[in-house]
């Protein structure tokens, strides 16, 4: 049996009031609002699973495609015609459509979403005999109430969940405690481990920032997002104090690293608001960089890595593409014996210009 997930006390005290109303009123509908964050909400569907699965009430989980922000009403009639094969079933059905929460297309298929299931609202009620869980954006309450009056008096629960601000966690150890039991024993995770034993001892604040960015890797190869997160999180306020106590030099490096870090964790759970703003700001720490050495070709590098991210959020950043392309032709034709820069320069100008993914910021 897998250890139990740990989680912080905010996510922890949102589950124990979600575990307690899917245990108790399992047989028969009931409508539960949760407002969250993409990170928090991944990693309480997965525990909430993990205990339910004991009892053989396993969630039906339902993650929104991309199809979904084309045709929000076609989606509500797919749930409808889902009903009776659900009632069946033992479990509640998770129902999340918070992708993308600050996207505007997707905020409006939200609410059309949510008008539309109000509009069905007897349907819900007649023919779906086990609770339903939907989350929603953390920032989407009073949309919800404006769009659905109905449901939204009828609802048994309604929740909100964050992720706690980068600047709250005094400590490495501190903020890495919910992970502590995690994954001792896992081969498959050398780094998580080496992080967690590091952010556990009584030297946390000496960490190795990279085990930290390799840690997240490992975390979102398997599956976990939501630990992933967490870590780049720690190991982010980590960065950010070394960065306040000792400006210049690495450590600004290290925050820059650590910054590009989240988001592409954040860009792996679809979370484009948050990682555009990390990319961001990763960006601006790396032109400072760039002016004050002078250019160097290890400064110019990671300078290009942070364009290639940017350009790769949506909606894109065609200029940013642009700038990068120039920053590694130079650099190609400075050091030609150099794969790497031969390599991301094939890549950003293949025919259809468009970067695959996040790329990771050297650590040597």
């Amino acid at each position: 049996m897998s250890p139990a997930l740990a989680l912080d006390a905010p996510t922890e005290r949102v589950a124990v009031n979600l575990l307690r109303h899917l245990e108790w009123q399992y047989d028969g509908f009931s409508l539960v609002f949760l407002f969250a964050d993409v990170g928090p909400s991944l990693q309480l569907a997965d525990s909430l699973d993990q205990r339910l699965a004991m009892q053989g009430r396993a969630l039906h989980r339902h993650e929104a495609k991309d199809s979904f922000v084309r045709d929000p009403e076609a989606a509500v009639d797919a749930l409808v015609d889902r009903f009776a094969d659900l009632s069946a079933q033992p479990g509640g059905v998770w129902y999340a459509i918070q992708r993308h929460p600050g996207d505007v297309q997707w905020n409006r298929a939200r609410t059309l979403f949510l008008a539309r299931l109000n509009e069905r609202r007897f349907l819900l009620e007649r023919h779906l005999k086990r609770p339903l869980v939907l989350v929603l954006p953390a920032h989407f309450r009073a949309e919800t109430r404006a769009m659905a009056p109905d449901i939204w008096h009828k609802r048994d629960l309604s929740e909100e969940l964050r992720w706690l601000p980068d600047t709250g966690p005094a400590s490495v150890q501190v903020s890495m405690a919910p992970l502590a039991t995690l994954a001792v024993g896992d081969g498959s995770l050398p780094a998580f481990i080496e992080w967690q034993r590091m952010a556990s001892a009584s030297a946390a604040e000496q960490a190795f920032l990279p085990t930290a960015w390799k840690a997240s890797d490992e975390l979102l190869v398997a599956g976990r997002p939501g630990d992933a997160e967490h870590v780049a999180r720690s190991a982010l306020s980590l960065a950010r104090r070394r960065a306040m106590a000792k400006p210049g030099g690495s450590s600004e490096r290290d925050l820059s690293v650590s910054l590009n870090n989240l988001g592409r964790v954040a860009q792996a759970q679809d979370d484009w608001t948050q990682a555009e703003a990390v990319f961001r700001e990763s960006l601006a720490l790396r032109r400072q960089v760039v002016e004050r050495l002078g250019g160097t070709p290890e400064s110019l590098d990671d300078l290009a890595v942070l364009l290639v991210n940017v350009s790769a959020t949506p909606p894109g950043d065609s200029a940013a593409r642009a700038e990068a392309v120039d920053i590694y032709r130079r650099l190609c034709t400075r050091f030609p014996d150099t794969v790497r820069y031969a390599q991301r320069l094939q890549a950003l100008s293949s025919e259809d210009g468009t970067p695959q993914g996040s790329a990771t910021m050297p650590t040597s």
